[in-house]
């Protein structure tokens, strides 16, 4: 059964948002196409234990859209990773989410069928609103750095808060996205702002990415 949408589907529909713009000329090239399947991007062991990170879940979610009378299947892979920890005042509580969504590259005529190639760090953290009611993010980024992950990659950031247990922590959310391997590739990772080591286990997660 799927986790609800509130807690777990981070960016899980936002793969095959729309794609009904192909129609038409394409038909007939749309064939080989028709269905494409995403390697799930995991983080290795060792970054696991560093970070004291644990697995959450890691699921499968298949989406289809309709492009030229006919069915594109994306199987996307999303897998999450998650912390406790002790905060003042509150007690022992989830203290950081790690996310990845991966999915599938498609194109046609050199058209890519998938809207996530197109999504900047500001949609993605948008996103990331709408999915968590525990989370607000306020709309401009606040810094980006440059991480060695799976390739080189620019992760921005952006505060905001959470909602824990009733109280609002200031919190921030590091996301990025590239292509690697004929998937894209997004991460997302929220933390509690305040708490120390925070960032720097975040860091340890986007530079400990299998895929």
């Amino acid at each position: 059964m799927s986790p609800p949408p509130s807690r777990r589907r981070l960016l899980a529909g936002v793969a095959t948002a729309s794609v009904a713009g192909l129609a038409g000329c394409l038909g007939g090239a749309i064939d080989d196409v028709t269905t494409r399947e995403a390697a799930p991007a995991t983080v290795a062991e060792s970054a696991i234990e560093e970070a004291g990170y644990g697995l959450e879940e890691s699921h499968e979610v298949v989406e289809e859209e309709t492009v030229a009378g006919q069915s594109v299947e994306f199987r996307n892979q999303y897998v999450e990773y998650a912390r406790s920890a002790d905060l003042p005042g509150i007690g022992e509580v989830t203290a950081g989410v790690f996310t990845t969504v991966t999915s599938p590259r498609a194109s046609v005529l050199g058209r890519e069928l998938n809207p996530i190639a197109e999504m900047g760090p500001e949609e993605i953290a948008a996103y990331a609103d709408e999915q968590y009611p525990e989370l607000s993010v306020r709309g401009e980024p606040v810094g980006e750095r440059s991480v060695e992950s799976l390739k080189a990659t620019t992760v921005t950031t952006f505060s905001g808060t959470v909602t824990i247990d009733g109280f609002d922590v200031d919190a921030l959310v590091d996301v990025t996205r590239f292509a690697h391997d004929g998937d894209h590739v997004v991460a997302v990772g929220v933390y509690p702002e305040a708490l120390p080591g925070s960032a720097g286990r975040i860091e340890t997660l986007f530079e400990g990415l299998d895929h």
